[in-house]
């Protein structure tokens, strides 16, 4: 079963049918090829991570992308890569339902972002997708 709104696609599993009620549990998200063809543009640079992050119930792989305002330089994309890598790592001490909504809502990109614009001035950031291991 999937849930689409304004280029993000969220997966969700049937667990339990009770007559005309079901019980699902979120299984991952997707942002649709529009969506970021739109926000990588020409003379910009598009950082992709990739992490896989243990919460308290549950282990999710989460791939984000990061869209810089102009051309970054290679060493600049490393250090960025690291501190956004750090900072998904600390959200490990939530749970996962925390952790979607969060995403969800945009507060922890928004709270990314404005660590990350200190390094380098950022246009854009947003998780790509998350699959539940």
């Amino acid at each position: 079963m999937a849930c689409f709104s304004l280029g993000i696609k969220l997966f969700f599993k049937i667990t339990n049918v009770e007559g005309t009620k079901l019980a699902t549990k979120y299984f991952g998200h997707d942002c649709t090829r529009d969506f970021i063809a739109r926000i990588v543009q020409k003379r910009t640079s598009r950082i992709d991570t990739n992490d896989i992050v243990e919460f308290k119930d549950g282990k999710l792989r989460i791939k984000c992308i990061t869209v810089a305002n102009r051309k970054v330089p290679r060493e600049m994309q490393s250090i960025i890569r690291k501190e956004i890598s750090s900072r998904i790592k600390e959200l490990g001490k939530e749970s996962v339902e925390s952790f979607v909504k969060g995403m969800i809502s945009g507060r922890i990109q928004q709270s990314i972002m404005q660590d990350i614009n200190k390094i380098y001035p950022l246009r854009f950031f947003e998780f790509r997708k998350t699959e539940v291991l």
